[in-house]
């Protein structure tokens, strides 16, 4: 089996000199797009965010209302929601871990291209002065899923909380 090439082998698929007169130009338009996509791709991330957090707020919204209820069918109908809850949290971290990874390899074609053809690096002297303060930086990844984390302790502890009441009832 072939070695796998790497990113930078990847990038240059014809040389300047064989490509022609335009050729920096179309690389720095390239480049822009590259850019941006990988800002569009933050802004995806915000609004899954945004999605998940107001799924969620229904949801315990659901379970208040239906807990307030009197008979079986509202502990029955909380305790489908707070699992409901549980299959979201799934979600959302599978969601999470997915931008995570885009992100990472946007910014390494990024890096790539860079270093490769253009005369500054302004991504990867950002990244690489964020790795030389590591004790003041925390990823935003790292940040973001304690949020789903909370969650998810709240609906398994309102599931044991219902299947507690349920079985002693």
């Amino acid at each position: 089996m072939p070695d796998p090439m790497s990113i930078h082998e990847m990038l240059i698929r014809i040389p300047p000199e064989e490509y022609g007169e335009k050729y920096q130009d179309h690389v720095l338009a390239l480049y822009q797009l590259y850019v941006q996509s990988a800002e569009n791709i933050s802004s995806g991330r915000r609004s899954v965010h945004s999605f998940f957090l107001s799924v969620n707020t229904a949801i315990i919204a659901a379970v208040g209302y239906f807990y307030s209820g009197d008979g079986t069918y509202s502990w029955v109908i909380s305790f489908a929601m707070s699992v409901a809850g549980i299959a979201f949290y799934i979600a959302w971290l599978l969601s999470v871990e997915s931008y995570k990874q885009l992100n990472e390899v946007k910014f390494k074609v990024i890096h790539a291209l860079e270093a490769r053809l253009l005369p500054v690096a302004l991504y990867k002297a950002e990244w690489e002065e964020i790795g030389e303060n590591r004790k003041h930086y925390r990823p935003f990844t790292t940040n973001e899923v304690w949020i789903p984390w909370i969650f998810l302790c709240f609906y398994v502890g309102i599931s044991i909380f219902f299947l507690y009441s349920w079985c002693c009832m």
